[in-house]
């Protein structure tokens, strides 16, 4: 085998190691999972995300609560969420609760939670809006984006 063809072999071998070479989960397939996770966390009746927010409104109570929007912010920008979401860099998800209170049924309640998968922390958490007044003294918000947080990294896994 000559030189040049031993180079050609060697540059088609580094190019099929490049291109087919295992990178990790695509960002799209880690987001379809990590709500999956969340969710079926929020799926328990007895769920403390669920009760606190039957706490900011006293008479309701929650029938169920899901993930209705979630953006995955990479390290490096690119569509590779790595291994277990090692190359993601922030999360943030819109949690809305369905509830049924005395005079309103299916009211809804969002609040939204952005998380560092980095360093592995809730770096906030924020009412959005709802379709009934809310008691803000009785809802502790960093907690519930604490207990979301802690299903995003359960989730991650």
């Amino acid at each position: 085998m000559s030189t040049k063809s031993k180079i050609i072999t060697a540059v088609v071998i580094l190019f099929a190691i490049i291109v087919f070479w295992p990178r990790g989960e695509s960002v799209e397939k880690y987001r379809d999972q990590l709500i999956a996770g969340v969710n079926q966390e929020l799926a328990a009746s007895d769920n403390p995300v669920r009760k606190k927010i039957e706490d900011a409104h006293v008479t309701a109570t929650a029938k169920s609560a899901r993930v209705t929007a979630c953006s995955v912010r990479t390290v490096d920008g690119s569509d590779n969420a790595g291994k277990n979401g090692s190359n993601v860099a922030e999360i943030d998800l819109v949690i809305t609760v369905i509830w049924d209170g005395w005079i309103q049924k299916d009211g809804f309640t969002e609040f939204e939670i952005d998380y560092d998968n980095q360093s592995k922390v809730t770096k906030g958490a924020k009412y959005l809006r709802s379709s009934a007044m809310v008691n803000f003294d009785t809802v502790d918000w960093f907690q519930v984006g604490y207990t979301i947080g802690g299903y995003i990294a359960a989730a991650s896994l």
